[in-house]
């Protein structure tokens, strides 16, 4: 198997990122010894979600954004005109020196977990699925850090069933799922809440105690009158708009109960199934290690 030699500027640049900071260099070497590279222009897409996968790719210049096709509500950025129509959220940006497509490269027919476009004129390098192997089988220090890497996704999925989500992405989910009327009762319940309307209220009241007494002008029936059903029908109409907003709130936070339940559900489930997948290559990786070193002996 004859090998080309990569270029003093491009083993630096491996040798110092962490994806292959201390591997020797006859690793990186022999990873990258078919010499095939691809050259794409901004925008262009490196695989998609679901896609089968049997290379792994190793970026040179440039940059590539990892995303998943997920709904503008969650995302925070649902245009005004109320557009429920799916687009890519950014997970992940590879740069220069870091490699990506390791994980359906590992099984057989194993597909994308995600979609790779270009977001800046990239060079990357193309490392078919039999050289990584036989790299893992030659190279034990690389093998060791690809299960650290993968390692890293199970205790991201780890994280997740244990609930160590982070508090403002939980809040911005939260949010996403109420509608225009929710958010803006949330808002009167929040501003209703504050000191200044509960000083307001004290102010407006005293005021309305204290003006016929110290009114110059004697104040007749028909005025008080006036003034007593203005008071009543203000009072009157606050309460109905305050209870409205307290049945709102009651109904906001049943409905933030349903969403946590059924996001820790759903967290669960998907948890379990990538873990448990992860797992199984790890199992693959290792089996194939053992396999090689007992044909060497």
């Amino acid at each position: 198997m004859s090998d080309t030699p990569l270029a003093a500027d491009v083993l630096h640049l491996l040798t110092q990122s962490s994806d292959f900071k201390g591997l020797p260099p006859a690793a990186i070497h022999h990873l990258l010894g078919e010499g095939k590279t691809e050259h794409l222009e901004a925008g262009s897409t490196v695989f998609v979600r679901g896609d089968h996968g049997d290379k792994l790719y190793v970026v040179l210049s440039g940059l590539v954004s990892v995303s998943i096709v997920t709904h503008p509500r969650i995302r925070g950025d649902e245009s005004e005109c109320g557009s429920t129509a799916a687009a890519p959220f950014i997970l992940n940006l590879i740069r220069p020196g870091e490699l990506f497509g390791e994980v359906a490269c590992l099984l057989d027919q194993g597909h994308r977990t995600a979609t790779v476009t270009v977001a800046r004129d990239c060079t990357l390098a193309v490392v078919s699925r039999e050289r990584l192997f036989d790299t893992l089988t030659r190279f034990p220090e690389f093998s060791a850090s690809l299960h650290r890497r993968l390692a890293g996704y199970v205790k991201s999925y780890s994280d997740h069933l244990a609930g160590l989500v982070s508090p403002v992405d939980r809040k911005r989910v939260e949010e996403a799922k109420q509608t225009r009327w929710q958010r803006l009762a949330k808002g009167c319940i929040r501003q209703c809440a504050k000191p200044w309307v509960s000083i307001l209220h004290v102010v407006l009241f005293a005021g309305w105690m204290l003006r016929p007494r110290f009114s110059a002008t004697p104040w007749d029936q028909a005025s008080k009158d006036a003034w007593t059903d203005l008071l009543t029908n203000f009072v009157s109409l606050e309460a109905i708009f305050l209870s409205i907003l307290v049945l709102v709130a009651q109904r906001m936070k049943e409905h933030e109960d349903e969403s946590r339940d059924e996001a820790q559900f759903t967290n669960t489930h998907v948890g379990v199934a990538q873990a448990s997948a992860i797992l199984r290559k790890l199992e693959r990786v290792e089996g194939l290690l053992k396999e090689a070193a007992s044909k060497e002996k």
